[in-house]
């Protein structure tokens, strides 16, 4: 269906959280791969919906 739209029907913003969690063994952390990726993932969030991450 197409043609302009109605005007009784609004699109509202609303509040949304994700959250993306990386599993790896103990200690694994420190390993290249595993900072790289997790450094990667972080670094594709825009800063306006990074939050503060809990860590954990």
């Amino acid at each position: 269906m197409t043609g302009p739209p109605d005007p009784a029907v609004a699109l509202t913003r609303l509040h949304m959280e994700r959250r993306t969690k990386v599993a790896f063994r103990s200690g694994a952390a420190a390993h290249p791969a595993v900072a790289a990726f997790t450094a990667a993932l972080r670094a594709c969030v825009p800063p306006d919906l990074a939050g503060t991450g809990s860590g954990g």
